[in-house]
């Protein structure tokens, strides 16, 4: 199994944008989350760095570690089946689905999170399912299949949750 050089630079870059955050580097927590955010209204006002920022900032800790857990077991599964630089496709294609959910259908919410992430990933994993029966174990698939039927379910229910309140 190769190492998965995407995933772990994905959540490098996931993990460190909320470390620096929550020390105040070079800015405070506050002004990150600010200037990071998806906000349709202020993408329209010229921060375009916003339709990919929103993406590696978390509010909190548990939003991280909810996002990192999704990006690390699809990660680990899609990589070593794809490839380096089709996993590298997938992760910019779910970022541009994400983002243009957010900005179709959110336009007045502000939006920040790897969950779209998340969410494009499993799709790739359940396109891709059917594939990999044939240069699989058909058990290994299903063993998959649940881990990530399990992913989403936790992913929608910690989603929706943190809408409701």
């Amino acid at each position: 199994m190769r190492f998965p050089l995407v995933t772990a630079a994905l959540l490098a870059l996931v993990g460190g944008a909320y470390l620096l955050s929550r020390a105040g580097w070079p800015v405070p927590t506050r002004d990150w989350l600010e200037w990071t955010v998806l906000f349709r209204p202020l993408v329209e006002q010229g921060q375009w760095w916003r339709l990919a920022s929103f993406h590696f900032m978390h509010a909190d800790a548990e939003h991280l570690l909810a996002n990192a857990s999704s990006l690390f077991f699809l990660g680990l599964i899609l990589e070593s089946r794809v490839g380096h630089a089709a996993y590298l496709g997938l992760v910019l294609l779910a970022m541009l689905a994400s983002t243009a959910f957010s900005w179709f259908l959110l336009p007045d919410s502000p939006t920040l999170g790897a969950s779209g992430i998340g969410y494009g990933l499993l799709g790739g994993f359940l396109v891709a399912l059917p594939l990999w029966r044939w240069r699989v174990d058909r058990r290994a698939a299903l063993r998959e299949l649940r881990t990530a039927a399990f992913l989403l379910a936790v992913y929608t229910a910690w989603n929706w949750g943190d809408r409701q309140s």
